[in-house]
């Protein structure tokens, strides 16, 4: 306005009378406060960008924080000392009431106060340490290779993986990765069931007279329900690959029609591109020419060179979840099976592990079980960690193929080295052909003494030899040419203790004599109970358990009537665990790591005798068992074996001159000349 004023020759200052300027001096301070408002407002923006920025990432890793607390059992102690878990308590069963940590006080009272809040509310809760004694434990041959392995082959990527007590470091690690891989997981999930339940199953028509077999020929056609269910599981990740494929073989415990619609996964996965799988192969032999004559690989820059193979079909002729096979000729006329990786399985297997470990910590502390399933999910990555490794597996099957040379019907193929990648970073897996046939291709007769054969092999490997192949679908099951059961893939392995091995053999001997006492003492032995025994005082008024201690003799009984009551109860395996499933609402069952894998055994094998209803009806795992079991007991490993045998062959075994005990003695050869059902020696 002056200046305005002065362009037009008026005077600067106008004479004004003091209520307007007293309005315009007013006016101006207001100007002059607005447009300092205004300044600070923009200044204050861009601080409040950042700050945003800073607030959202917050927001994110404590709600990663939070939900990693809530499945760790909100233990909160993630640096510098392991939170407690189940593994490090000297605690069997029953209620404890621990203190503070020693180190306490030297945290503040603050914490020391949050660790008596957490005392608190885990005082009462049954707490279980799944170690045997060891007067009654001894590592079976062949475990330090195992150790020694996982020490020598953890990648720097994944330092913190495969290890519950390092999960919030993992997670930290990787927080977004973790967050998306829980994502598609549980949308997965959600959209699988969704489809399963709006889909609508086969007609009446279509399954009438349509039962249940447990040979990879499906009785029904393909539906849309199982194309879902299947791909839902094979994007899910290798864990619920390995979950379906055990379920395939169990519809007493998912139901006939999961079941039928989940065998394809055992042989027929979803495969990848042939040329991918060819480029594997020449990248890990390094090879610069073709794989075999006409046969070129995506890049190969010498195509006229000589080629690594006289013949080598490029077409797959197997998918399986964690690789494909083709099959090809040396040039010394040997026939070979390669078996290459399936890409992107090994970064995700951490990521899964994780979320499985998450899910299992979940459950656990929503439900209030006292068992650790988070030990079982490391059981299982770890295992299938070293499945990836082919170098490992090719140890697995030689080692196999040694300890399981006295069976005359069990067979494996040989390794082929030379034609395998880096040691730790091989991408492949050569074996000899094994000329053989799937169960599918056979008649029933011969498929009948197959499973027979690979029954029986597997409790020669439970109570004899301590090597359990972990992984028998029928996918990794063959009927060679020469008669034998051929076992393949060697990834997936158990090795059980010789103190586990004794107590089974006990097991069997007191299902068969039905003394139900003694198996509930194994039972305890073995940790598939506590000590003292626990009952649910809630069951039936409560979804918390609330356990108490009980006597053994009232669990004994519970499990008597169980066992008789469930059908195949006292000749399979798989009954008495699905028996024990059911007392698990009324008493506590335990769940040590060990299950995770051979239960997968036994449940997978029994699954094909539901193949022929007469050999379901008829065969009687226990007492194909009982020779072996005997042959256990006999040859003891343990202290306590040892001095379980002493105290049953003879009478008052600490006197100078004990007498042997004949009735004892004449009672076991009695039950190991009882009648059984046809092995594969009458086959």
């Amino acid at each position: 306005q002056a200046q305005l004023r002065q362009r037009k020759g008026r005077p600067l200052a106008p004479r004004m009378s003091p209520c307007i300027g007293a309005m315009v001096a007013n006016r101006h301070r207001q100007q002059v406060a607005s447009g300092a408002r205004s300044r600070m407002w923009r200044r204050a923006m861009g601080g409040q960008r950042w700050a945003a920025k800073v607030c959202v990432w917050a927001v994110l890793g404590a709600a990663l924080l939070g939900a990693a607390r809530v499945a760790l059992g909100a233990s909160g102690e993630f640096v510098g000392r392991p939170a407690p878990t189940l593994q490090s308590s000297a605690f069997v069963g029953g209620c404890t009431e621990r203190g503070p940590h020693p180190a306490a006080s030297l945290r503040g009272a603050r914490q020391a106060a949050a660790d008596r809040q957490r005392m608190k509310r885990r005082a009462g809760k049954p707490e279980v340490n799944y170690a045997m004694d060891e007067e009654g434990s001894r590592a079976s041959p062949g475990s330090e290779r195992a150790a020694q392995w996982w020490a020598d082959n953890a990648q720097a990527g994944e330092e913190a993986a495969f290890d519950q007590t390092r999960l919030v470091e993992f997670v930290l690690g990787r927080p977004f990765e973790v967050i998306q891989r829980v994502l598609e997981t549980v949308c997965v999930a959600a959209g699988m069931w969704w489809a399963w339940k709006a889909a609508s199953p086969p007609s009446s028509d279509q399954d009438t007279g349509t039962t249940y077999s447990a040979s990879l020929d499906r009785s029904t056609a393909s539906s849309e329900r199982g194309e879902v269910l299947r791909a839902g599981l094979q994007n899910m990740g290798v864990f619920f690959v390995k979950l379906g494929q055990t379920a395939a073989q169990r519809p007493d415990i998912v139901g006939d029609e999961i079941a039928e619609e989940l065998k394809g996964m055992q042989e027929r996965n979803t495969p990848f591109s042939d040329e991918v799988a060819l480029r594997i192969v020449a990248e890990d032999l390094q090879w610069r020419g073709p794989l075999a004559p006409g046969v070129l690989w995506d890049g190969c820059p010498e195509p006229e060179g000589s080629p690594l193979l006289a013949e080598l079909d490029a077409k797959h002729v197997a998918s399986a979840s964690l690789g494909q096979v083709y099959r090809g000729r040396m040039h010394d006329g040997r026939e070979v099976a390669l078996k290459v990786q399936r890409p992107g399985v090994q970064p995700a297997l951490s990521l899964d592990w994780a979320v499985a470990l998450l899910g299992a910590r979940t459950y656990t502390t929503v439900m209030g079980s006292a068992n650790d399933y988070g030990a079982i999910v490391d059981t299982v990555a770890r295992g299938v960690r070293m499945e990836l490794d082919y170098h490992n597996e090719a140890a697995n099957a030689e080692e196999f193929a040694t300890r399981h040379a006295f069976l005359p019907f069990v067979s494996s193929p040989g390794i082929v080295p030379e034609l395998m990648g880096p040691r730790g970073r091989s991408r492949i897996l050569a074996m000899n052909w094994y000329p053989s046939r799937a169960p599918r291709d056979v008649p029933v007769g011969e498929r009948r003494a197959m499973v027979e054969k690979a029954v029986e092999a597997c409790i020669v490997q439970l109570l004899v030899t301590g090597y359990v192949h972990a992984d028998p679908h029928e996918g990794n099951l063959r009927v060679g040419d020469d008669g034998r059961v051929v076992f393949l893939d060697f990834g997936l392995m158990d090795r059980m203790d010789f103190g586990l091995m004794e107590k089974c053999s006990e097991g069997v001997r007191h299902v068969l004599n039905k003394d139900w006492l003694q198996l509930s003492r194994v039972f305890q032995d073995v940790r598939f109970t506590p000590t003292p025994m626990m009952r649910n005082t809630a069951y039936g008024k409560s979804r918390k358990p609330n356990y108490e201690p009980c006597t053994l003799e009232e669990f004994a009984e519970e499990v008597g009537i169980q066992l008789e009551a469930e059908a195949g109860g006292q000749s399979r395996f798989g009954a008495m665990a699905t028996a024990l499933k059911t007392l698990s609402s009324r008493y506590l069952m335990l769940t040590p790591p060990f299950v995770a894998l051979l239960s997968r055994t036994f449940l997978t094998l029994e699954g094909l005798l539901g193949d022929d209803p007469v050999l379901a009806k008829e065969y009687n795992v226990y007492r194909v068992a009982l020779p072996f079991a005997l042959r256990r007991l006999f040859s003891p490993r343990t202290k306590r074996g040892k001095t379980f045998l002493r105290e049953t062959l003879l009478r008052n075994p600490a006197s100078k001159r004990p007498l042997p005990n004949w009735t004892a003695l004449s009672g076991l050869l009695a039950s190991s000349s009882a009648p059984s059902a046809p092995g594969p020696g009458s086959a």
